[in-house]
Protein backbone atom coordinates (compact mmCIF):
# COMPACT_ATOMS: atom_id res chain seq x y z
CA UNK A 1 0.00 0.00 0.00
CA UNK A 2 1.46 3.58 -0.54
CA UNK A 3 1.45 6.03 2.08
CA UNK A 4 -0.45 9.04 2.27
CA UNK A 5 0.95 11.90 1.06
CA UNK A 6 1.09 15.22 2.85
CA UNK A 7 -1.68 17.07 2.01
CA UNK A 8 -3.83 13.76 2.41
CA UNK A 9 -2.48 13.43 6.54
CA UNK A 10 -5.45 14.16 8.78
CA UNK A 11 -4.26 17.23 11.25
CA UNK A 12 -3.29 15.87 14.82
CA UNK A 13 -5.50 17.98 17.59
CA UNK A 14 -4.44 18.28 21.38
CA UNK A 15 -7.33 17.41 23.74
CA UNK A 16 -7.37 20.90 24.64
CA UNK A 17 -6.82 24.44 22.67
CA UNK A 18 -3.89 26.97 23.92
CA UNK A 19 -6.97 29.12 24.78
CA UNK A 20 -9.14 27.15 26.75
CA UNK A 21 -5.73 25.85 28.87
CA UNK A 22 -5.18 29.49 29.93
CA UNK A 23 -8.74 29.99 30.70
CA UNK A 24 -9.02 26.42 32.82
CA UNK A 25 -6.08 28.23 34.52
CA UNK A 26 -7.73 31.51 35.38
CA UNK A 27 -10.43 30.09 37.01
CA UNK A 28 -8.20 27.79 39.06
CA UNK A 29 -6.17 31.19 40.48
CA UNK A 30 -9.43 32.47 41.26
CA UNK A 31 -10.44 29.79 42.78
CA UNK A 32 -7.21 29.34 44.84
CA UNK A 33 -7.57 33.09 46.01
CA UNK A 34 -11.17 32.98 46.64
CA UNK A 35 -10.00 29.87 48.73
CA UNK A 36 -7.20 32.10 50.62
CA UNK A 37 -9.76 34.64 51.49
CA UNK A 38 -11.97 32.30 53.19
CA UNK A 39 -9.63 31.11 54.84
CA UNK A 40 -8.03 33.98 56.34
CA UNK A 41 -11.35 35.49 57.32
CA UNK A 42 -11.45 32.75 59.87
CA UNK A 43 -10.45 32.80 63.35
CA UNK A 44 -6.67 31.18 63.63
CA UNK A 45 -4.23 30.91 66.43
CA UNK A 46 -0.80 31.77 65.93
CA UNK A 47 2.71 33.02 67.90
CA UNK A 48 3.87 36.30 67.83
CA UNK A 49 7.19 37.29 69.14
CA UNK A 50 7.72 41.05 70.78
CA UNK A 51 10.99 42.50 71.68
CA UNK A 52 11.31 44.39 74.50
CA UNK A 53 12.08 47.56 75.13
CA UNK A 54 12.69 48.51 78.88
CA UNK A 55 12.96 51.78 80.04
CA UNK A 56 16.31 53.57 81.79
CA UNK A 57 17.25 52.19 84.67
CA UNK A 58 17.96 54.80 87.50
CA UNK A 59 21.74 55.38 87.80
CA UNK A 60 21.81 54.62 91.37
CA UNK A 61 21.05 50.81 90.85
CA UNK A 62 22.18 48.18 88.43
CA UNK A 63 21.05 44.92 87.47
CA UNK A 64 22.17 41.51 88.64
CA UNK A 65 20.62 39.60 86.34
CA UNK A 66 20.22 40.15 82.36
CA UNK A 67 16.78 40.58 81.58
CA UNK A 68 14.68 38.42 79.00
CA UNK A 69 14.35 40.57 75.76
CA UNK A 70 11.67 39.38 73.95
CA UNK A 71 8.08 37.87 75.30
CA UNK A 72 6.07 35.16 72.86
CA UNK A 73 2.32 35.40 72.69
CA UNK A 74 -0.06 32.92 71.61
CA UNK A 75 -2.60 34.92 69.34
CA UNK A 76 -6.22 33.75 68.22
CA UNK A 77 -7.66 36.61 65.72
CA UNK A 78 -8.79 37.10 62.50
CA UNK A 79 -6.57 35.24 59.78
CA UNK A 80 -6.34 38.92 57.69
CA UNK A 81 -5.01 40.30 61.09
CA UNK A 82 -2.16 37.40 61.88
CA UNK A 83 -1.05 37.66 57.97
CA UNK A 84 -0.45 41.15 58.20
CA UNK A 85 1.26 41.18 61.53
CA UNK A 86 3.86 38.42 60.22
CA UNK A 87 4.55 40.50 57.15
CA UNK A 88 5.05 44.01 59.48
CA UNK A 89 8.63 44.73 61.20
CA UNK A 90 8.96 42.96 64.79
CA UNK A 91 7.39 44.92 67.47
CA UNK A 92 8.60 46.31 70.24
CA UNK A 93 6.96 46.42 74.15
CA UNK A 94 7.51 49.43 76.22
CA UNK A 95 8.29 47.98 79.59
CA UNK A 96 8.39 50.92 81.88
CA UNK A 97 10.46 49.91 85.33
CA UNK A 98 11.09 53.23 86.12
CA UNK A 99 9.32 53.62 89.02
CA UNK A 100 9.76 50.23 90.47
CA UNK A 101 13.02 50.58 91.79
CA UNK A 102 12.76 50.71 95.61
CA UNK A 103 15.98 51.48 98.05
CA UNK A 104 16.57 49.16 100.29
CA UNK A 105 14.98 46.55 98.47
CA UNK A 106 16.63 43.67 96.17
CA UNK A 107 13.84 43.19 93.49
CA UNK A 108 10.20 43.16 91.98
CA UNK A 109 8.32 41.14 89.69
CA UNK A 110 6.20 42.46 86.41
CA UNK A 111 3.55 39.95 86.66
CA UNK A 112 1.51 37.94 83.41
CA UNK A 113 -1.51 40.29 84.34
CA UNK A 114 0.91 43.02 83.56
CA UNK A 115 2.56 41.56 80.56
CA UNK A 116 -0.65 40.53 78.81
CA UNK A 117 -1.75 44.35 79.63
CA UNK A 118 1.31 45.34 77.29
CA UNK A 119 0.64 43.11 74.87
CA UNK A 120 -2.80 43.67 74.38
CA UNK A 121 -2.49 47.36 73.55
CA UNK A 122 0.16 45.80 70.44
CA UNK A 123 -3.14 44.10 69.63
CA UNK A 124 -6.51 44.12 67.18
CA UNK A 125 -9.87 44.30 69.29
CA UNK A 126 -10.56 41.00 68.07
CA UNK A 127 -7.35 39.31 69.42
CA UNK A 128 -7.40 36.69 72.58
CA UNK A 129 -3.85 36.18 73.87
CA UNK A 130 -4.11 32.54 74.70
CA UNK A 131 -0.66 32.63 76.52
CA UNK A 132 2.57 34.69 77.40
CA UNK A 133 5.89 33.47 77.28
CA UNK A 134 7.70 34.26 80.31
CA UNK A 135 4.33 34.51 82.40
CA UNK A 136 6.46 36.82 84.56
CA UNK A 137 10.19 38.91 84.88
CA UNK A 138 11.63 39.12 88.42
CA UNK A 139 14.03 42.23 87.94
CA UNK A 140 17.05 41.23 90.55
CA UNK A 141 18.82 44.71 91.61
CA UNK A 142 21.00 46.33 93.64
CA UNK A 143 21.94 49.72 95.12
CA UNK A 144 24.58 52.15 94.12
CA UNK A 145 26.62 53.84 95.91
CA UNK A 146 27.85 57.23 94.83
CA UNK A 147 30.03 59.97 94.51
CA UNK A 148 30.59 63.39 93.36
CA UNK A 149 34.16 63.96 91.20
CA UNK A 150 35.66 66.78 89.64
CA UNK A 151 36.02 66.26 85.62
CA UNK A 152 39.65 66.76 84.25
CA UNK A 153 40.60 67.04 80.97
CA UNK A 154 43.88 65.15 79.27
CA UNK A 155 44.99 64.98 76.51
CA UNK A 156 47.31 67.94 74.37
CA UNK A 157 46.43 71.40 73.43
CA UNK A 158 49.22 73.40 71.52
CA UNK A 159 48.62 77.03 70.11
CA UNK A 160 49.58 78.45 67.09
CA UNK A 161 52.23 81.01 66.76
CA UNK A 162 52.02 84.90 68.63
CA UNK A 163 48.19 83.54 70.39
CA UNK A 164 47.91 82.60 74.26
CA UNK A 165 45.31 81.59 76.61
CA UNK A 166 42.92 84.24 77.20
CA UNK A 167 41.11 82.72 80.31
CA UNK A 168 41.26 78.99 81.94
CA UNK A 169 40.07 75.86 79.86
CA UNK A 170 36.06 75.37 80.88
CA UNK A 171 34.26 72.47 81.26
CA UNK A 172 30.73 71.53 81.47
CA UNK A 173 29.97 70.02 83.99
CA UNK A 174 32.57 70.88 85.83
CA UNK A 175 31.65 67.57 87.93
CA UNK A 176 29.28 64.91 87.43
CA UNK A 177 27.76 62.39 89.76
CA UNK A 178 29.34 59.10 89.89
CA UNK A 179 27.18 55.46 90.83
CA UNK A 180 29.23 52.20 91.67
CA UNK A 181 30.80 49.98 94.30
CA UNK A 182 32.35 52.23 96.72
CA UNK A 183 35.28 50.04 96.66
CA UNK A 184 35.98 51.29 93.19
CA UNK A 185 34.57 55.16 94.27
CA UNK A 186 36.74 54.94 96.77
CA UNK A 187 39.95 54.90 94.71
CA UNK A 188 38.98 58.06 92.64
CA UNK A 189 39.60 61.26 93.17
CA UNK A 190 38.73 62.93 89.65
CA UNK A 191 37.28 61.33 86.41
CA UNK A 192 39.12 62.02 83.53
CA UNK A 193 38.30 62.82 79.98
CA UNK A 194 39.48 60.59 77.00
CA UNK A 195 42.42 61.90 75.32
CA UNK A 196 41.63 65.56 73.70
CA UNK A 197 44.54 66.28 71.12
CA UNK A 198 44.22 69.59 69.47
CA UNK A 199 46.91 71.80 67.27
CA UNK A 200 47.87 75.09 65.92
CA UNK A 201 44.57 76.63 67.33
CA UNK A 202 44.39 80.05 66.66
CA UNK A 203 40.60 81.39 68.23
CA UNK A 204 38.52 80.53 70.97
CA UNK A 205 37.75 76.82 70.58
CA UNK A 206 34.37 74.81 71.14
CA UNK A 207 34.58 70.49 71.33
CA UNK A 208 33.02 67.92 73.18
CA UNK A 209 34.71 64.90 74.50
CA UNK A 210 33.52 61.90 76.01
CA UNK A 211 34.61 60.76 79.58
CA UNK A 212 36.90 57.53 80.28
CA UNK A 213 34.70 54.99 81.83
CA UNK A 214 35.96 52.42 84.51
CA UNK A 215 34.74 49.05 84.43
CA UNK A 216 31.08 49.22 87.03
CA UNK A 217 31.05 52.96 86.68
CA UNK A 218 28.11 54.66 85.70
CA UNK A 219 28.46 58.84 84.95
CA UNK A 220 25.43 60.61 85.23
CA UNK A 221 26.55 62.19 81.63
CA UNK A 222 29.35 60.39 79.23
CA UNK A 223 29.60 63.85 77.45
CA UNK A 224 31.82 66.89 78.24
CA UNK A 225 31.61 70.30 76.62
CA UNK A 226 35.14 71.90 76.27
CA UNK A 227 35.71 75.86 76.08
CA UNK A 228 39.01 76.75 75.29
CA UNK A 229 39.71 80.31 74.78
CA UNK A 230 42.33 81.83 73.10
CA UNK A 231 43.38 84.65 71.52
CA UNK A 232 46.50 86.48 70.35
CA UNK A 233 49.03 87.62 72.40
CA UNK A 234 51.73 91.00 72.95
CA UNK A 235 54.85 91.69 75.37
CA UNK A 236 54.48 93.68 78.33
CA UNK A 237 57.43 95.01 80.66
CA UNK A 238 56.85 96.40 84.01
CA UNK A 239 59.12 97.10 86.93
CA UNK A 240 58.74 94.72 89.98
CA UNK A 241 61.17 95.52 93.57
CA UNK A 242 62.94 92.50 94.74
CA UNK A 243 62.35 91.55 98.37
CA UNK A 244 63.84 88.62 100.24
CA UNK A 245 62.08 85.70 101.75
CA UNK A 246 63.76 83.45 104.63
CA UNK A 247 65.45 86.18 106.06
CA UNK A 248 66.31 86.08 110.19
CA UNK A 249 64.95 88.55 112.68
CA UNK A 250 67.39 91.76 112.78
CA UNK A 251 68.65 91.34 109.02
CA UNK A 252 67.27 92.94 105.47
CA UNK A 253 68.21 92.61 101.94
CA UNK A 254 69.41 95.27 99.74
CA UNK A 255 70.27 94.56 95.85
CA UNK A 256 71.52 96.58 92.64
CA UNK A 257 69.79 97.34 91.28
CA UNK A 258 66.62 97.43 94.06
CA UNK A 259 64.02 96.81 90.85
CA UNK A 260 64.40 94.53 87.65
CA UNK A 261 62.23 94.82 84.65
CA UNK A 262 59.88 91.76 83.77
CA UNK A 263 58.91 90.70 80.19
CA UNK A 264 56.15 88.61 79.55
CA UNK A 265 53.29 87.79 77.62
CA UNK A 266 49.74 88.74 77.72
CA UNK A 267 46.39 88.37 76.25
CA UNK A 268 45.83 91.54 74.13
CA UNK A 269 42.12 91.34 76.32
CA UNK A 270 43.94 91.34 79.56
CA UNK A 271 47.11 93.88 78.85
CA UNK A 272 45.72 96.83 80.32
CA UNK A 273 44.36 94.54 83.90
CA UNK A 274 47.42 92.71 84.29
CA UNK A 275 50.09 95.00 86.20
CA UNK A 276 53.47 94.04 88.69
CA UNK A 277 50.81 93.70 91.39
CA UNK A 278 50.72 89.85 89.66
CA UNK A 279 54.52 89.28 89.90
CA UNK A 280 56.72 88.29 92.76
CA UNK A 281 60.18 88.92 92.33
CA UNK A 282 62.43 87.58 95.24
CA UNK A 283 65.72 85.95 96.62
CA UNK A 284 65.61 83.41 98.65
CA UNK A 285 68.25 83.92 102.14
CA UNK A 286 69.11 79.92 102.37
CA UNK A 287 69.86 79.85 99.09
CA UNK A 288 72.65 82.77 98.81
CA UNK A 289 73.65 81.41 101.97
CA UNK A 290 75.03 78.27 99.80
CA UNK A 291 76.55 80.34 97.30
CA UNK A 292 77.63 83.46 99.07
CA UNK A 293 79.45 85.31 96.44
CA UNK A 294 77.69 88.22 96.41
CA UNK A 295 75.38 87.46 93.17
CA UNK A 296 71.99 85.41 93.46
CA UNK A 297 69.89 85.10 90.51
CA UNK A 298 66.45 86.26 91.44
CA UNK A 299 63.05 84.00 90.91
CA UNK A 300 60.15 85.12 89.15
CA UNK A 301 56.59 83.90 90.44
CA UNK A 302 52.84 84.25 89.70
CA UNK A 303 49.51 82.83 90.09
CA UNK A 304 48.25 84.40 87.17
CA UNK A 305 47.55 81.99 84.49
CA UNK A 306 47.05 85.12 82.29
CA UNK A 307 50.35 85.36 81.78
CA UNK A 308 53.13 83.32 80.23
CA UNK A 309 56.74 83.34 79.10
CA UNK A 310 58.22 85.53 81.88
CA UNK A 311 61.94 86.82 81.56
CA UNK A 312 63.79 89.38 84.49
CA UNK A 313 65.96 91.68 83.55
CA UNK A 314 68.71 91.54 84.94
CA UNK A 315 68.63 88.22 85.52
CA UNK A 316 71.54 88.22 88.27
CA UNK A 317 72.14 90.75 90.81
CA UNK A 318 74.61 92.13 93.38
CA UNK A 319 73.39 91.83 97.14
CA UNK A 320 74.55 92.83 100.28
CA UNK A 321 72.75 92.43 103.93
CA UNK A 322 71.76 95.41 106.22
CA UNK A 323 71.14 95.36 109.95
CA UNK A 324 67.31 96.39 110.59
CA UNK A 325 67.93 97.55 113.76
CA UNK A 326 64.79 96.12 114.91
Amino acid sequence: MKPLSNSKKEKIRTPFSTKEVLIFLFFVCISLVLWILTALSHTHESEIQFKIKYSSIPLQYSLIDSLPTNVTATVKDVGFHLLFRKMSKKDSLPFDITNRFISNKKHFTLHEKDIRNIVSEKLNSTATIVQILPREIQVNYSEQTHKTLPVKLTGSITLAQQHTFSGSIRLQPSQVQVYGPAAVLDTMAFIYTKQLNLSNLSDTTYTKTSLFLHNNITPSTTMVKVTIPVEQFTEKIVSVPIMGINFPKGLQLRTFPAMVSVSFFVGLSHFEEVNEDDLTVYLDYDQMLKSNNGKEKVTVRTTDSLISNIKATPAVVEYIFEKSGK
